[in-house]
């Protein structure tokens, strides 16, 4: 399995909360694992609102950026470039997402598209999932049917 890992997904690895125990199974199950390159900065800014809104202490901010500045050379990193950006812009309009949500989605179709292998999308954001469907990506956690 080659995981694409959003932002909200990778920070359940170094923050403790629900779905965490699911994101490291899968992580250690991967046979690639790949992010944005963007998502070091959003990761950081998200322990650092923990931190602000009280959700974790300092402490485990910090330990939890530190954690993810060492371990960050183990990610594939997909690169933001025109092409990502462009089709981002696509999927902006198409799936109504946020701009670093259709970079995530831009990313994990353009590595699926080189890899030439399945891609899951590991997400806990719901509008960046269901735009993934329509991008012919595995999604976890699985989405419940429309119904």
């Amino acid at each position: 399995m080659n995981l694409y890992l959003d932002t909200s997904a990778l920070v359940k690895l170094y923050i403790r909360e629900q779905g965490s125990d699911n994101v490291s199974r899968w992580f250690n199950q991967a046979g690639f694992t790949a992010t944005s390159l963007v998502t070091l900065a959003e990761a950081n800014a998200a322990f650092a609102r923990a931190v602000r809104m009280n959700y974790i202490s300092p402490q485990t901010g910090e330990e939890a950026m530190r954690l993810l500045r060492r371990q960050w050379p183990l990610y594939l990193k997909t690169p933001v470039t025109e092409k990502t950006v462009t089709r981002a812009a696509e999927l902006a309009w198409m799936a109504g997402l946020r701009g670093y949500d259709a970079i995530h989605l831009a990313s994990a179709e353009l590595w699926q598209t080189a890899l030439g292998l399945p891609v899951t999308l590991v997400t806990y954001d719901n509008q960046l999932a269901a735009g993934a469907v329509g991008s012919g990506l595995d999604i976890l956690p699985e989405q419940p049917a429309a119904g």
